[in-house]
């Protein structure tokens, strides 16, 4: 998610560089990039070299991590992780004047004015209004409530994404609150049924200390009659009752379950689902009729089955607790999928696109590619090569006989495409031949290879498989 408008201009020039060094392969980044890229004087660039150095001692480490100039014009970055990343954005987050603003108006209005706020935190009060005004450009005029820009429940799902994308793993969110949250963490765990992996403790616990401290400033969901009758609802209501000191409104009960079962800490029979989310199960049913109509593959009721029950996780996901990624969203990465399946590709753009005319979705570039690649995997990992109606047929055909043929095409049928059909039987269907001999009576493409594959063989018998996948395409 984006929250790096949170940082100031020199903060964020530090971070960005520091995420720069870390993409590079060697950790490595020139004068003449930083002088291209940020228009930076010598003095800014010293500056720049003193600050990254700061943030690296801040967060220590082991061997910790250092900056130095061993080459003249070449910064090196030493003992740089994504770990270490992550570390300085914490801290330089913290140390952010509009992040303490925000959680302000989002947590602390209600228990304090903004002049002892802005004591206790360390901000002058012309430091406090001039970062107010910055946000309110951001979230609308009424800071930290909902409004028409962000309903309550948005406001939540922001907060809950920022402290969960930027503290897990690095440090614990609101520590003070660990009394509070525990007999919420409990009553969950109860209708749960099992005990919570660290990763399932952490989510859970950092979506109840936002849910606890925006109820505690006053921000409630607005009253709604009871939405859910499915297992477990009647067990958790009965088990907040006795949680907290005030009651939990009905709304609030339903807010919590909805997380429990979109996360899946709760697992309800696939057939209560379309019932409780509605939208969700609209849209994989519009994702099914699509691939159902373009004839990419033969879905049998098992695939139909499963299909279904992938896409929903997806789709539940989406039109409920929606957390903004952080990884499966590089763009220029999809064009490799697009060529290796381009009829999965068809259907996924005509779905995507359809989500973007519908004005209740508001998808950002990142949701769009995530939500591709989330479809992508869904039908590749479902849809069996032999349920394609169109395929990339591959006959493996060894001198040394079985034993050889054999183990190519166990290797074959780990190297991951769902559109390749390994078989040992030459016929006018076959795309691709493979075997130690070149075959001087064939005319479809021929891979030779007389030692065990080589990483070099793998990519350019994937090149292969993407021209020959391309090729059938265009006659489609």
């Amino acid at each position: 998610m984006d929250f790096d408008y949170l940082f100031n201009k020199n903060d964020a020039l530090t971070l960005a560089v520091i995420r720069q060094l870390n993409t590079n392969a060697t950790n490595t980044i020139t004068k003449n990039t930083l002088i291209a890229e940020y228009n930076l004087t010598a003095y800014q660039q010293n500056r720049l070299f003193d600050a990254i150095n700061a943030a690296f001692q801040a967060v220590g480490g082991e061997p910790p991590c250092y900056l130095e100039e061993t080459t003249k014009d070449l910064w090196r970055a030493h003992h740089l992780t994504t770990y270490c990343v992550q570390q300085v954005t914490l801290w330089l987050l913290e140390q952010s004047a509009a992040f303490k603003v925000l959680n302000y108006y989002c947590f602390e209005s209600n228990a304090q004015t903004t002049a002892a706020y802005a004591k206790n935190h360390y901000l002058t009060e012309a430091v406090f209004f001039r970062q107010t005004k910055v946000l309110k450009a951001k979230f609308g005029e009424d800071l930290g409530r909902a409004n028409t820009k962000f309903s309550e429940f948005e406001l939540r799902q922001w907060l809950f994404g920022l402290y969960y994308t930027v503290y897990t793993g690095i440090a614990t969110p609101f520590p003070a609150l660990a009394d509070q949250v525990a007999p919420y963490l409990k009553a969950c765990i109860h209708i749960i049924g099992h005990s919570l992996l660290p990763t399932q403790r952490v989510k859970l616990t950092t979506f109840i200390k936002v849910w606890l401290l925006r109820r505690r400033n006053g921000d409630n969901l607005p009253a709604t009659p009871r939405h859910y009758t499915a297992g477990g609802y009647d067990a958790l209501s009965a088990a907040l009752e006795t949680a907290g000191e005030s009651p939990v409104p009905t709304a609030e009960c339903d807010y919590l379950y909805q997380f429990l079962v979109t996360q899946h800490y709760l697992e309800l029979p696939a057939a209560q689902l379309p019932t409780l989310f509605p939208l969700a199960d609209e849209l994989t049913r519009q994702f099914i009729a699509q691939l159902a109509q373009s004839n990419v593959a033969t879905l049998t009721e098992p695939i139909l089955r499963d299909l279904t029950s992938r896409l929903m996780q997806i789709h539940l996901r989406f039109t409920t607790f929606y957390l903004e990624p952080t990884t499966f969203i590089a763009a220029d990465q999809v064009s490799f999928f697009a060529n290796l399946y381009p009829e999965f590709e068809t259907v996924i753009t005509r779905f995507l696109n359809g989500l973007k005319a519908r004005p209740e979705f508001n998808l950002s570039e990142n949701m769009l590619t995530n939500l591709y690649f989330s479809d992508m995997f869904a039908l590749i990992n479902t849809i069996p090569s032999t349920a394609l109606t169109q395929v990339i047929q591959i006959c493996v055909d060894f001198s040394a006989g079985a034993l050889y043929s054999d183990y190519v095409m166990r290797s074959l049928a780990a190297f991951g495409h769902a559109n390749i059909r390994v078989t040992q039987n030459l016929d006018a269907n076959t795309d691709i031949y493979i075997a130690d001999f070149h075959a001087d009576d064939l005319t479809i493409p021929q891979v030779i290879w007389q030692n065990p594959p080589t990483p070099h063989d793998w990519s350019q018998l994937a090149a292969l498989i993407l021209d020959c996948t391309q090729q059938k395409g265009g006659r489609a």
